[in-house]
């Protein structure tokens, strides 16, 4: 049985899909000669390990890009001291992941990663000639449509109703779903006060709420000084019946990631984030808005749409893109892994033409070059979703960003940071972002 989850876990990173993670093992303490986990050509990478109790044999598993460098068992028997299970000369720009867990179980394991060389990493794809202005035809095509909007008031949660007022929008899109969003601004907020400030959603199981707007989100936003809205990606309606999602979930919508390529009309992603320029047309159409700040914030998918939009829309001045999905489409073409959707970066599909016809024109990476604003992404390194390298690609190519700030993690997986990592996190990355989206809404 050891044997047989040993290489289904192998056959998972040679295919350059997620290899499991598990949770951190509360007995097992694995870190890094360097605390930030950032080397460069010429530093030696050593990684040490401790464990509290005998957890018997070991599983070592060390991957490279895309590569497995190290898998063996290792016998730490009862001794508790620290010992090295891994060290290396660095010699190029990659990341690698560490993990450590009893032989046989994958259900937890301690990982750490790390980066050699990060700021010299470029996207895998050129950019097209004509990348943006792609886009713009595709935006002036949807402007054609004259935007209409329903809106709908709504109560705003017992902790912000004497703060905030907020509503339901659905606004109307020549092709394909409309948007789907709420919105919040602070009560008796005066014409031209406020910032936009515009919450996407990452991927989830489409028939949990996590999927659908969020009202909670709108007004806590709001309440720090914006009109803030929480849009879904999907552009779903936000309050139908449990069933109608439970039946989206296994037809229409069901794999929408996971779609062959075929050109660029067709991606899906392509409504998804024309849904947001929609989305910004009529937030800042509002009196309200300063007609200065937008910002857009969002992680994983949230955050490939939050780099989409930064890149080609020139009223965003800031960007939040937690761990972006949809980034170094072309990591492949040069030994990299691509971000999520994770089909897309499998041998062979970014060097096919329907790869490099289509990927290229919604490669955040790309994208993000001629945004001229205030940038903050985060950044995994035990990330096998959006790897560390694709995050790097996007800092590395934002080259007219007025401020960058890149926040790397050793222990962060792509949505969370397990203890005894995750106090650390809490007070260094997440205050950071907080503090990001406060100065924001203050004007600083």
């Amino acid at each position: 049985m050891k044997r047989f989850v040993l290489s289904a876990l192998i056959l998972l990173a040679a295919w350059h899909t997620a290899p499991a993670l598990g949770v951190a093992h509360k007995s097992i303490k694995v870190y890094l000669n360097k605390a930030d986990g950032i080397y460069s050509a010429g530093d030696t990478a050593k990684v040490f390990a401790r464990t509290l109790e005998d957890l018997g044999p070991l599983r070592l598993l060390v991957i490279n890009n895309r590569d497995t460098l190290e898998n063996r068992v290792l016998n730490f028997g009862s001794d508790t001291t620290s010992r090295i299970i891994f060290s290396e000369v660095c010699k190029e720009p990659k990341g690698v992941m560490v993990i450590l867990g009893p032989d046989g179980n994958d259900k937890f394991v301690t990982s750490a990663g790390y980066v050699v060389d990060p700021l010299i990493i470029k996207p895998g794809f050129e950019a097209p000639d004509d990348l943006y202005s792609w886009w713009e035809g595709q935006i002036k095509t949807m402007r054609k449509s004259r935007l209409r909007v329903e809106c709908q008031e709504a109560v705003a949660p017992d902790d912000y109703k004497d703060e905030v007022r907020c509503w339901h929008v659905s606004i109307s899109m020549p092709e394909g779903p409309n948007v789907e969003a709420y919105v919040a601004m602070p009560l008796n907020a005066g014409r031209k006060s406020l910032p936009v400030l515009i919450r996407t959603h990452g991927a989830t199981a489409l028939n949990i709420p996590d999927t659908r707007s969020n009202l909670l989100s709108a007004c806590s936003y709001a309440s720090k000084g914006a009109i803030a809205a929480n849009v879904n990606a999907l552009g779903i309606p936000d309050n139908e019946p449990q069933e109608y999602y439970d039946k989206l979930a296994k037809s229409e919508l069901k794999d929408y990631s996971k779609r062959p390529l075929v050109d660029r009309q067709s991606f899906y992603f392509r409504l998804m984030f024309l849904r947001l320029v929609r989305l910004t047309d009529y937030l800042c159409s509002l009196k309200e808005w300063d007609r200065t700040r937008v910002m857009v914030n969002g992680g994983s998918q949230g955050g490939a749409q939050s780099l989409f939009l930064a890149g080609v829309d020139k009223r965003i001045t800031h960007c939040v893109a937690m761990v972006p999905a949809m980034t170094d489409f072309g990591g492949p073409l040069v030994g990299r892994n691509a971000a999520w959707p994770r089909p897309y970066a499998k041998p062979g599909v970014a060097a096919s033409p329907e790869g490099r016809a289509v990927l290229p024109y919604f490669d955040g990476s790309l994208l993000i070059n001629r945004f001229r604003g205030k940038l903050y992404l985060e950044v995994g390194f035990i990330d096998t979703l959006c790897p560390a390298t694709c995050i790097y690609a996007v800092y590395n190519n934002a080259c007219a960003a007025e401020e960058k700030i890149i926040m790397p993690y050793v222990y962060r997986r792509h949505c969370c940071v397990d203890p005894p990592y995750s106090t650390e996190w809490t007070e260094t990355v997440i205050a950071r972002r907080k503090k990001f989206v406060e100065d924001f809404c203050k004007g600083k």
